[in-house]
């Protein structure tokens, strides 16, 4: 079939939501973690929308309505911050257990330690 593109957006509820629920993850995990681990709540906000759009498509499925632009039911946003709430702990849990990378120390070349000099 040749259908054309969905655009899946979020109400302006949704989006207040989302930037208020992803705003206190990274406050509090830059609180309770190194500030490598804000990647990784920043890549769980991606995520996020892209189990949004899954459920979206789940919709259309269920529906049929294939309207060019599709806007997020509630309770399919409010199920994707929960399980988001759950994955950013198991992240941290396997962020706490991955080994401390130790930083390799160069040692200088003659002619950088001539320079240094």
């Amino acid at each position: 079939k040749n259908n054309p593109d969905i655009e899946v957006r979020l109400t302006t509820e949704q989006q207040q939501k989302f930037n208020v629920f992803f705003e206190k993850l990274q406050t509090k995990y830059l609180n309770l973690q190194p500030d490598d681990y804000i990647a990784t709540v920043r890549r769980l906000g991606l995520i996020a929308f892209r189990i949004i759009m899954l459920f979206s498509v789940f919709r259309i499925m269920e529906d049929g309505d294939v309207n060019q632009v599709r806007y997020c039911e509630d309770i399919d946003f409010e199920n994707t911050l929960e399980m988001i709430s759950v994955l950013v702990k198991h992240s941290s849990k396997v962020f706490n257990d991955l080994p401390i990378e130790q930083k390799e120390v160069k040692r200088a070349n003659r002619k950088e330690r001539f320079l240094e000099a």
